[in-house]
């Protein structure tokens, strides 16, 4: 299945940026902004957790069918707080990426010794703001279409 394959060819410096330009490409805007129309946001224009949840549960049926939906909502709880990240990266190559993962191990370290000094618990958030919820869209079409294309990106959603 396509989501065990992954595609070395999309870290190179040259497909990076290509995929960046389509972050912002009119087309795969207009088409993201679209589907955020399916997610019921507060006056603030954000998402709650339960809401990014019910949508990408949705979503995740029809990317993986036959998967166990407790599995899956595993998945999307950890995408979640991934994507409420203040420190998350896209278009990285594998070696930021192994990097990263790293700085994220030692900072995620730092933090438990700080709660755990505080009698606290890590911070988790509740919402997600539109700009990251754009964001969490953009890298689900960026894992799930095979070329760097905005007529895919936008066929996608």
């Amino acid at each position: 299945p396509y989501h065990e394959d992954g595609n070395p060819e999309m870290y190179t410096k040259e497909n990076i940026a290509k995929r960046q330009s389509l972050y912002r490409n009119d087309m795969v805007e207009e088409a993201i902004n679209d589907f955020m129309k399916e997610f019921k946001m507060n006056s603030q224009g954000q998402v709650s957790k339960d809401e990014y949840q019910r949508v990408f549960l949705s979503v995740g049926m029809i990317l993986r069918p036959g998967i166990d939906a407790d599995e899956l909502l595993k998945l999307i709880k950890e995408e979640f707080e991934a994507d409420t990240s203040d420190t998350k990266m896209l278009f990285v190559t594998e070696e930021d990426q192994k990097s990263q993962a790293d700085r994220e191990l030692e900072n995620n370290q730092q933090q438990q010794q700080q709660n755990q000094a505080a009698g606290g618990m890590p911070k988790t958030y509740e919402f997600i703001d539109s700009q990251k919820l754009y964001r969490a869209l953009f890298e689900l079409a960026d894992v799930w279409c095979p070329n760097i294309d905005e007529f895919e990106y936008k066929a996608f959603f």
